[in-house]
């Protein structure tokens, strides 16, 4: 069930910001299965969205929220883009910290500059509205 609601949020999000053509969902039945979605296979285009979050995108991920307060995100799935660094957007569960409060589903877009020349930060963050 979970799978299926990251699956939809996924999908209308892409269908939303139109940054994703012939969009593709399927998801496999093996025990460490990635949920992807595919992009139009463009130069300079996204990657297909992954479940399997890598080391590198978890630090890039933790890198640009370093020092947030007030809310946690989760990230569920992500994709890049490669351009004069990387773009990233990450699909994920944020939450108030605050009892009692709500998950709602976010993109967060983060640049990545090249080595040596910068930090990754958030360029975006953009709640997921029915």
């Amino acid at each position: 069930m979970f799978k299926v609601a990251v699956i939809t949020a996924v999908m209308a999000f892409s269908v939303i910001s139109g940054s994703v053509g012939g969009v593709e969902a399927r998801a496999e039945g093996t025990k460490n299965s990635a949920l992807q979605i595919s992009s139009s296979g463009t130069a300079g285009g996204w990657t297909d969205y992954n479940t399997s979050i890598t080391k590198e995108a978890k630090s890039v991920f933790e890198e640009a929220l370093k020092g947030m307060v007030g809310v946690s995100y989760t990230p569920l799935a992500y994709a890049t883009q490669v351009v004069a660094g990387t773009n990233y957007q990450f699909f994920c569960n944020s939450k108030v910290v605050s009892p009692g409060a709500s998950n709602h589903p976010v993109i967060i877009h983060i640049f990545a500059p090249l080595p040596r020349q910068g930090k990754p930060h958030i360029t975006a963050i953009n709640q997921i509205t029915q």
